[in-house]
């Protein structure tokens, strides 16, 4: 029964979510057709327009995972059930088809976040921001198909191990614009800021999660790897560590402005040269 009541709950969470992204959607499309202000200079808007658009699309992907597991344990269905004609693999597949946007869903937001603090505490004017915004689109695009990279273990055929290695690898192209922009605002903003450190642990933390994935798109090196410590640390290096820096960055940013005081430069190279120090230890 509590597993039962499990999956309703998760339907009720992807409805809130839903309907959140869709609430994002309105507001921010409705903002630039009122005045354009929102869009035109603020990155952190595209990138919650973007999330709030692969969370209306991904979660009912989980939706109908979730439904059918439900259906097979109350209703007799056979989708998953092998000795009746099911997929034992098709939970798998429909999971990932949720589950590697789910990635970007949670990298996004960061990204506009690192952006938008660029813009405000660094030089005033973003390098290549289109760029960026392209960059933003085409990740979230892709992210939808590649969802078999994290099933390389699991029996997929060559053919698709060429398909899911290459598309992964494609996306290597986009995140390298960003962090290239990243890294070129930084080189012409003042750097006596706190929260720009922030931003230089974030790059580190997601350049090396970013690298470590690029090697596991290779399927016979993901093969090697699999279930091992260095899949846990790609992972934790692009989302617990990378989205965490980005939340903290965010939290600084947003602190200065609602307490009108500044973050100074030396506290601040101290607490990101702990944060680094300790997380890289960890993972």
């Amino acid at each position: 029964m509590s597993v039962d009541v499990f999956i309703i709950s998760l339907h009720m969470s992807g409805i809130s979510s839903c309907t959140g992204a869709i609430n994002i959607i309105c507001t921010v499309m409705g903002a630039r057709r009122a005045n354009g202000v929102v869009l035109a200079h603020s990155l952190m808007a595209w990138g919650f327009l973007w999330t709030a658009a692969l969370v209306v699309v991904a979660i009912p992907v989980l939706a109908a995972a979730i439904t059918m597991i439900l259906t097979d344990r109350v209703l007799n269905t056979v989708y998953f059930d092998v000795a009746a004609g099911g997929d034992v693999l098709l939970y798998q597949h429909l999971f990932w088809c949720f589950g590697h946007p789910e990635v970007y869903i949670i990298a996004l937001p960061v990204f506009g976040m690192v952006a938008h603090c660029l813009q405000v505490e660094g030089s005033g004017e973003l390098f290549n921001r289109l760029g960026m915004q392209y960059a933003m689109l085409s990740i979230g695009g892709v992210g939808f198909f590649v969802w078999a990279h994290h099933m390389f273990a699991a029996g997929v055929d060559v053919d698709a191990r060429v398909y899911f290695s290459s598309i992964t690898m494609l996306i290597a192209l986009p995140t390298a614009v960003k962090v290239y922009t990243w890294l070129s605002s930084l080189l012409r903003s003042l750097f006596g800021s706190g929260v720009l450190m922030l931003i230089y642990g974030f790059i580190v933390m997601f350049e090396i999660g970013g690298v470590t994935g690029l090697l596991m798109a290779n399927s016979e090196i993901d093969l090697v790897v699999h279930d091992s410590y260095f899949v846990v640390a790609h992972f934790h290096y692009v989302l617990s560590l990378g989205a965490v820096f980005g939340f903290a960055l965010g939290a600084a940013a947003v602190y200065q402005l609602a307490l009108g005081v500044v973050i100074g430069e030396h506290g601040a190279r101290v607490a990101v040269g702990l944060l680094l120090l300790g997380t890289n230890a960890v993972f």
